[in-house]
């Protein structure tokens, strides 16, 4: 499901914040002076606390704190880009999870290792909108298939910014199921489809002109039965 930006009744629905560090102000004293429930993840890959993800207990928040976050950070703050697709908000994802926050810290710190040797960005949404596209498919490599099983056991509902809107996964959306059309989609192909849509992007901004764009992407993975 995709809409726009989430009212407040609707956000307070997700219990947990994700977002990379690196692309925004940093917020750490405030969450430090707030008392707000955090956790850093991977510092032992990124080295530096606040340029590492950091995923955040909404309802550790202050009902003052947490409306002033949802009007004047979860509304206003984004990247600063040059095309369509590099636009973000501070709060990239939105988790709604049964999990404490050092639990779902330790999964979410796991899942950024596809196999042995990559690093796998996937909490930022120009990774995710990927498994977004190809939700109804079931992708045939392995490294993505495994890691798409671990990812869905995490999870109820997650929500990721890009593009000025909000894309909605529910963990049931991702299919596993063998009976499903079938995908060859590939971690390598994630970089070509990005710098397509990057040019694409640089002469038009319509938010629907560019969907049709990226759904066209994926056809080519398609697996046919002629």
């Amino acid at each position: 499901m995709i809409k726009g930006k989430l009212n407040f009744e609707d956000f307070q629905k997700f219990n947990y914040i994700l977002y990379d560090q690196y692309l925004f102000r940093n917020l750490l004293d405030i969450y430090e002076s707030e008392k707000v429930k955090y956790k850093v993840l991977a510092i032992n890959v990124f080295k530096e606390k606040r340029i590492a993800p950091i995923v955040i207990r909404i309802d550790s928040m202050s009902p003052a704190l947490l409306q002033d976050y949802y009007e004047n950070i979860y509304l206003t703050e984004q990247t600063e880009y040059l095309n369509k697709f590099d636009q973000m908000a501070l709060v990239q994802n939105l988790i709604k999870t049964d999990l404490e926050l050092d639990e779902l810290a330790e999964q979410l710190t796991k899942l950024m290792l596809i196999n042995k040797n990559t690093l796998f960005r996937f909490y930022d949404p120009r990774v995710l909108v990927h498994l977004y596209m190809s939700r109804d498919h079931q992708v045939l490599n392995p490294d993505i298939g495994r890691w798409l099983k671990r990812y869905r056991s995490i999870f109820e509902i997650w929500s990721f910014d890009l593009m000025g809107h909000s894309f909605e996964l529910n963990a049931l959306d991702l299919s596993l199921e063998k009976s499903a059309p079938k995908s060859r989609l590939q971690l390598k192909n994630f970089d070509q489809i990005n710098s397509n849509i990057k040019e694409f992007s640089r002469e038009n901004t319509d938010f629907q002109a560019l969907m049709d764009f990226m759904e066209k992407q994926y056809l080519v993975f398609e697996v046919r039965n002629d």
